[in-house]
């Protein structure tokens, strides 16, 4: 919200001279009587309060605006600041400090009033720095450090009043009872892009204590804020809280609530962080309780708790697209302590941790439901979801977690979800009633289902495969399991048991196994009928262990009908061609072998062979099959567990490419080109032979590990088109690339000039690369008049000839001769001029 400003009709300035003193309260008492009612009352002055002089408090009556210009008013340890009797009354730019007294230093009576950009520092009091008692007072810009209360809030504290607090620091503040910064019962507050460090009130709210009002706070940070119960935060009773966008960083309580203690009829936590929260009770982030409560877009980043690790509720709770990341419990609920009804709508819980029971969510009664909502990596022995309620999961997947563990609850329903590589078991009902588990995907769990005394549950229409044990164990209780498909294949996978006087009815399944699938009853009755199996047993019956009363009927026995698929891949074995056939099934317990056929273009044969399986596929290798188009029939005779079968397709052996970069290249004289050499977008590795035919010769060399081949270049310098290839390979791999090399000069000379007379004369040139770098300790030639020079180039790549008297008779005066420095094959001319 803007802060409106105002006309002001005179401004009234405390001293003609601008040199700064300090003045006492009974001259900035007078300076604010003389000043007239809507006028500005400008201080040139710091003021301090002085106990021999000064009355005890200044009160304003007029609607004025007082200008700091930054000035200080100082208590001096023993005094307040106003009383503000008036409407419409402005404070700004002004440093409070140093107050004490048994009160609060400023005392706001009065409606409509602004605190802009004020500083309040070293303040000792009873209830709050300021206390506003006027309504509609809008406090923004300010600082608040080092304030502290004896009862309530250290900066605050605002009674029955519309009050709005923007853009403000508070820091270090404190207080023994409610609110360390602020404090504002019977209110509607807003808080808005605040920022609040290391606040403390040993009671209630570290930062904020609010109750019985209308609240919002927004856009705001708590950093390093403690209480005894609501870290940062503390409403009760609450009417409407709002908090969003705000960042919670180390807060913590002794009780409850690290973050947020809030209770009340309506409440809702929008897009907040809560990073390292914690309690040393319940709700290391949250502690909500209402009839109507929302947590949405919120993170919670290790956070942690007795019970509860992040969050703990009280009443009704719905979780919306909230994220829990190493979240920790010393007893129960990971993540969350819920006591009554929760739902939790997709959300994310990572790495979730509990001693106790729930790693995740512990419920201890009434409602839970869980929709489109992620559990990973959230293990306990004692159950990622412990649940006492009815429960509705819907659409959600769990994996690498603890088993869901629901104790003597009703009605629940588990629907669409996928549990993968969760403890032992994926799912355990004690005591519940009434239970469906249904469409959904439960794979390589350490077991699958394990119902003790349960009654009345459905398990159907489910895929359950991969799990290491037990599919379903009924210990006592009652359950109906069908329509489901079963792979029964991983390690030890002893299919269905009923125990202990339960009733078991298992139909129209679909049953795979790798060994013998049993179905074991023990002092039970079981119906097991419409099944079909696939296993080595040689009937359904046959899988049935029956020490109890049995009915089998209809059950039938089925065999799979695998596919196959052929792909080939050439190998890059340059010495000689060798492609590799893999033919992949679809039956990876498929035993024996099958018989592949290649076929040319012409209808020939061109290979036939028998290959064993291995997990699921077989493998060979045909020498010297060309690039080109090849059909093939796959044939398989079946096995215990699935039909003979056979398949046709194509395969395309494809022609390698030979790729060397780079196409153009600059390099300095006497330097290496190097070439990458790759097939088919790989390396060729080390030890290949490359040629380069360059300048009419050819050189050669072979690649390094990572498949370049270096050449020293010595020719002379120009640009050559040259021809790279890869040497000692057959046909297929053979590639020749044409390339553009230019080798460029080291040598750096310039047009000099000597003179004639001189005993001797000096001629510098240069060896250095194009990136600049110095060429030393090479011996370089100076040629002119058919007389030659040497000279040795120095750390920084110049070489200094000497022309001595002798070479220098010879050159006549006022004359230009052509002069040669030379380097190998490296050669610039330049021009000498000759004077007297």
């Amino acid at each position: 919200e803007a802060i409106a400003t105002e006309n002001h009709i005179d401004e009234v300035f405390t001293d003609e001279n601008e040199n700064s003193d300090i003045e006492n309260y009974t001259t900035l008492s007078n300076d604010i009587n003389k000043t007239n009612d809507k006028e500005t009352l400008t201080l040139k002055n710091d003021y301090q309060y002085d106990l021999n002089k000064d009355q005890k408090t200044i009160t304003i009556t007029k609607s004025i605006t007082i200008e700091g210009n930054g000035h200080y008013i100082d208590g001096n340890n023993a005094n307040g600041f106003f009383t503000i009797n008036a409407k419409n009354v402005t404070l700004k730019n002004i440093i409070f400090k140093n107050a004490k007294t048994d009160d609060s230093s400023i005392i706001w009576n009065f409606a409509n009033g602004k605190l802009i950009n004020c500083t309040f520092e070293n303040i000792n009091v009873s209830n709050g720095a300021i206390r506003v008692l006027g309504n509609n007072n809008i406090i923004s810009d300010c600082a608040f450090i080092n304030c502290a209360s004896k009862e309530y809030a250290g900066a605050i504290y605002a009674n029955n009043v519309n009050l709005t607090v923007m853009n403000c620091y508070f820091s270090k503040n404190s207080n023994n009872q409610n609110g360390g910064s602020i404090y504002s019962p019977y209110c509607n507050l807003n808080v808005l892009n605040c920022s609040f460090e290391d606040c403390y009130s040993s009671a209630q709210g570290g930062a904020i204590s609010t109750s019985n009002g209308n609240v919002n706070i927004l856009n705001s940070n708590f950093t390093y804020c403690s209480a005894g119960r609501g870290g940062s935060i503390y409403s009760y009773p609450s009417k409407k809280l709002n908090i969003a966008n705000c960042n919670f960083v180390n807060s913590n309580s002794a009780t409850d609530g690290g973050s947020i203690y809030v209770n009340g009829d309506n409440q809702t936590i929008s897009n907040c962080k809560f990073v390292k929260c914690n309690s040393e009770e319940n709700a290391g982030a949250i502690f909500i309780s209402g009839a109507e409560s929302l947590i949405e877009l919120c993170s919670f980043t290790d956070c942690s708790s007795k019970d509860g690790g992040s969050v703990r509720s009280g009443d009704n709770l719905i979780l919306y697209q909230c994220q829990f990341v190493n979240s920790n419990a010393t007893e129960y609920g990971g993540s969350i302590y819920a006591n009554s009804n929760l739902t939790v709508i997709d959300c994310t819980f990572t790495n979730s941790q509990s001693t106790s029971y729930g790693s995740s969510i512990f419920m201890n009664k009434n409602n839970l439901t869980i929709l489109y909502s992620d559990f990973n990596n959230c293990p306990s022995d004692m159950g990622s979801i412990y649940a006492k309620s009815n429960l509705l999961i819907n659409n959600s997947h769990f994996k690498n977690s603890g088993k869901l563990y629901f104790s003597d609850c009703k009605n629940l329903t588990i629907t669409h979800s996928t549990f993968t590589n969760n403890d032992n078991p994926a799912i355990n009902l004690k005591g519940v009633t009434n239970a469906t588990i249904s469409d959904s995907n439960i794979s390589s769990n350490a077991r699958t289902i394990i119902l003790e005394g349960s009654k009345l549950i459905n398990i159907s229409n489910n895929n359950i495969s991969g799990n290491d044990k037990c599919v379903v164990d009924i210990n006592g209780g009652n359950c109906t399991i069908s329509n489901n498909t079963i792979d029964a294949t991983g390690i030890d996978a002893t299919g269905i048991q009923a125990k202990n006087n339960a009733k078991a009815e298992i139909c129209d399944n679909e049953i795979m196994s790798r060994g013998t699938f049993t179905i074991t009853v023990e002092n039970s009755n079981a119906t097991v009928k419409n099944n079909e199996l696939c296993s080595n047993s040689k009937t359904c019956e046959d899988s049935i262990m029956n020490n109890g009363g049995v009915t089998s009927e209809g059950n039938t026995k089925f065999y799979l009908t695998p596919s196959f698929k052929v792909t080939a891949q050439a190998s890059l074995d340059m010495a000689r061609l060798v492609n590799i056939i893999t033919i992949t099934t679809t039956g990876k317990d498929l035993t024996g072998t099958v018989t592949v056929t290649l076929y040319l273009a012409n209808g020939e044969v061109e290979h036939s062979e028998n290959i064993t399986i291995t997990n699921g596929k077989a493998v060979f290798t045909e020498p010297f099959l060309a690039a080109g188009k090849y059909a093939y029939v796959v044939n398989y005779n079946g096995d215990n567990r699935y039909n003979p079968a056979s398949e046709e397709g194509n395969i395309t052996i494809n022609k390698h490419a030979t790729t060397i970069t780079p196409k153009t290249a600059k390099v300095d004289y006497g330097y290496a080109y190097k070439v990458l050499v790759k097939i088919d977008g790989k390396s060729v590795g080390a030890g290949k032979e490359v040629a380069l035919k360059i300048a009419g010769k050819t050189l050669k060399a072979k690649t390094d590990k990572n498949g370049y081949a270096t050449f020293k270049l010595a020719i002379k310098p120009k640009k050559y088109s040259a021809t790279v290839m890869l040497n000692n390979v057959v046909n297929e791999f053979k590639g020749t690339k044409k390339v553009s090399v230019t080798v460029k000069n080291v040598i750096k000379a310039k047009n000099v000039k000597v003179k004639k007379s001189s005993k001797k004369a000096k001629v510098k040139a240069t060896l250095k690369t194009s990136s600049k770098k110095a060429i030393s300790g090479k011996k370089i030639v100076l040629k002119i008049k058919g007389k030659k020079v040497t000279a040795k180039t120095n750390k920084k790549g110049v070489a200094t000839f000497k022309i001595k008297k002798n070479i220098l008779k010879k050159l006549k005066a006022g004359k230009k001769y052509k002069y040669q420095v030379i380097y190998g094959k490296d050669t610039v001319k330049k021009i000498m001029t000759v004077k007297k």
